[in-house]
């Protein structure tokens, strides 16, 4: 596995700040690719986010290719250099593909979810984010209502 983040615009210099993130995995029986396009403008303690991430993954020796797009909307508020308040939309639009290679299976499905957002930040540089959403989508009986995430970010040298 690799990972690299690369940032093309600093939002503190240009209208908006600007990064590429890529993740190919190869593992023995299948291939994924990730990558990230990183968007975001901060306006004294207004913070604004749009992250377009596209995921692609396909199994060498069955017929199962599936292609993902998460859109995902931030916006927030500082109350201080530590605590963050915010509130996010997130997509996920997916593409499969499976079965026989002659009359494939393909199927598509999605879903839109709305909810609030915490981050906390230390002086060290750790991150801890925490968002619970709600499925705005309506199709209620096939998905998740309300589902939570947590991400921890943890900074490895300068």
């Amino acid at each position: 596995k690799l990972r690299g983040l690369f940032t093309i615009l600093d939002s503190s210099i240009a209208p908006v700040g600007l990064a590429i993130y890529i993740e190919p995995i190869l593992f023995t029986d299948s291939f994924k690719f990730e990558t990230k396009i990183i968007t975001g403008k901060v306006i004294k303690s207004f913070r604004s986010t749009l992250n377009l991430t596209i995921e692609y993954a396909t199994r060498f020796f069955e017929f199962e290719r599936t292609f993902e797009l998460n859109p995902a909307l931030g916006i927030g508020y500082a109350l201080n250099p530590y605590i963050f308040l915010g509130l996010e939309l997130l997509g996920k639009i997916e593409y499969e593909v499976s079965g026989d290679k002659n009359a494939p299976d393909r199927e598509w499905s999605g879903d839109l979810q709305l909810g609030p957002s915490l981050s906390l930040y230390a002086n060290s540089g750790l991150w801890l984010g925490f968002n619970l959403a709600l499925n705005i989508t309506g199709d209620w009986d096939s998905k998740n209502i309300v589902s939570s995430r947590l991400i921890v970010g943890v900074p490895f040298g300068h």
